[in-house]
């Protein structure tokens, strides 16, 4: 337990701030996801334009001062649709990120802390869904449930599954014999109150860098699935579907393309740089 009143927590916080200012592309990173997360929340009123709606006698007009990005192919403002496409990638990130801890992170705590058939049966499982290459799974599951946002987030988060499970296992292995574990034991608790008091709270920080790097990957996968036509449907502006509506254009107006492809490409850069920060802060071996 935290003891506040001693100044425990704040100096906590302020390591944490210092090592941040420390790295600082960590710190670059964080303030970007921090913005496309905040416009994503506020699209509404950060863009008064329609994302959805063109206007012919703009159509494919290059970046200017009434429109920064450019427009497509329908007269649609560039920046709006990246805008309101940020909210799609974060949303099918996240909740794709929650299927894939939930159930993941379950399999992993019954199958570290029970072992025989219940490990057998669980690493089994994720030996056969890790057998298929990450986004022909994906793709073969939305194919089967049909192409659509919500179906994209269950074949992704289907996807995510093993990799939890095989973190959290490993972990619960190596701390289900410690002296904690077997003391509780001893005193009689519940296989659930070992699991959630003692055994949980000890794999938290390898889930926290996990699913910043589970969650760049989701992002990825979900512009892939909409860039061939399984993901958001048109005209919803996902930045899969402008980078491939934007290939007829490449030559004449790149920005079609280029544009919601630095997107994809910013958002999953510094997802990546920030969970390779968080690893190396809550790596006890780090000081």
């Amino acid at each position: 337990m935290i003891d506040t009143e001693s100044g425990s927590f704040p100096s906590s916080a302020m390591r944490v701030v210092r090592r941040l200012l420390q790295s600082w592309p960590a710190a670059v990173s964080l303030l970007i996801l921090l913005g496309v997360v905040g416009m994503a929340i506020f699209a509404p009123w950060v863009t008064s334009s329609d994302p959805t709606r063109g206007n012919l006698r703009e159509r494919l007009q290059p970046p200017s001062v009434e429109h920064l990005l450019g427009t497509d192919e329908q007269g649609r403002d560039m920046l709006t649709r990246i805008i309101w496409g940020g909210r799609i990638a974060l949303q099918v990130g996240v909740f794709s990120l929650l299927i894939g801890l939930v159930v993941g992170v379950t399999m992993g705590l019954l199958s570290g802390y029970y072992g025989g058939w219940v490990d057998t049966i669980v690493m089994r499982a994720t030996d056969l869904i890790l057998a298929f290459p990450y986004i022909l799974l994906v793709i073969a599951i939305v194919s089967i449930l049909g192409p659509d946002i919500f179906n994209a987030m269950i074949a992704i988060g289907v996807r995510i599954i093993p990799e939890f499970a095989r973190v959290v296992r490993s972990i619960v292995l190596s701390i289900r014999s410690k002296e904690y574990v077997l003391a509780a034991r001893a005193v009689g608790a519940s296989d659930r109150r070992i699991i959630l008091r003692h055994v949980l709270p000890n794999c938290t920080a390898q889930i926290i860098v996990l699913g910043t790097l589970m969650l760049a990957g989701a992002i990825l996968a979900e512009a892939s699935l909409s860039f061939l036509g399984l993901g958001a449907q048109p005209p919803e502006p996902s930045w899969g579907t402008m980078v491939a509506r934007g290939r007829d254009y490449l030559v004449t107006h790149p920005h079609l393309s280029i544009a919601p492809g630095m997107a994809i490409l910013i958002v999953v850069y510094s997802l990546n740089v920030f969970g390779d920060w968080l690893r190396d802060l809550l790596d006890p071996q780090i000081d």
